[in-house]
């Protein structure tokens, strides 16, 4: 059984009408915990943590199962809203939460089952784009929660969604679209780090947006399988999948290259 953390903020923690969900297939699990002790279920429409929301989850395993062949387990840990410093140093420190949880789900599957691979998924931008966290500090920062999390738990592949848009202004774009490509020089630069979606900055022109961040359940139907599907790629062909571009990413681009540089 394969492992997989999903991690980031609401749209990771799944803002679908569950009623649209596709239907999770038999080789797809989710690790709960509460106070009362902790399971291995068969996964549902809606995650524990996705207050009877709909996630990218059942798509994401139903195609992991067709190209890997392998059962997986969800262990889901994202927190609506969060920024990428609330995973790591103010008081909130989710990713240590997150890393207990699958810790903890590890030690509870592995005395019933054998576990394969152990990854993370992030899906997490639109915040600090919102809010206008440094992109430079961004990168640094992702590539930190890489580490961590291969270091406290063996996670040694975090597979990274680029972030959707915060809609309407043009100036909240912008910062947006800096986050992005952040995180895609995040991956670029650390090797346990890979971009395996640009699907999300795309979502608005084609309406799969409910409001003006989250996205529907049919998004997240096509971004979990897509998800997967470039999974299946990274770890059968040994190849980085190659990504449609869903934006105009060139100013951002340069923007991030002129914060390195200055920096240095």
């Amino acid at each position: 059984m394969d492992l997989v953390l999903l991690i980031g903020q609401s749209n990771a923690k799944g803002c679908g009408n569950p009623e649209e969900s596709v239907r999770p297939g038999e080789h797809a699990w989710e690790y709960v915990e509460n106070f009362t002790g902790n399971a291995l279920i068969p996964m549902g429409y809606t995650l524990q943590l996705s207050e009877g929301r709909g996630t990218i989850a059942p798509a994401f395993a139903n195609r992991y199962y067709e190209n890997m062949q392998e059962d997986v387990c969800v262990i889901h840990c994202a927190v609506d809203g969060s920024r990428i410093k609330n995973w790591l140093h103010d008081t909130n420190r989710y990713l240590e939460a997150a890393q207990g949880k699958f810790i903890h789900a590890q030690e509870h599957i592995e005395k019933k089952y054998p576990i394969g691979r152990r990854v993370a998924i992030w899906i997490q931008g639109e915040s600090d784009g919102k809010y206008g966290t440094d992109p430079v500090y961004y990168k640094e920062k992702l590539i930190e929660i890489g580490r961590s999390l291969e270091e406290k738990c063996g996670i040694r592949e975090v597979f990274v969604s680029r972030t959707g848009h915060w809609l309407p202004d043009e100036e909240n774009l912008a910062r947006i679209r800096r986050i992005g490509a952040a995180q895609e020089r995040a991956c670029e630069e650390e090797k346990n780090l890979i971009l395996v979606s640009k699907m999300a900055s795309g979502f608005p022109k084609k309406g799969y947006l409910q409001d003006n961040v989250h996205y529907n359940m049919e998004a997240l139907n096509l971004l979990g399988s897509e998800i997967a599907e470039n999974i299946g790629i990274y770890y059968n062909e040994g190849r980085m999948p190659v990504l449609e571009e869903t934006d105009d990413m060139e100013q951002a681009r340069k923007f991030l290259m002129m914060l390195e540089e200055a920096e240095q």
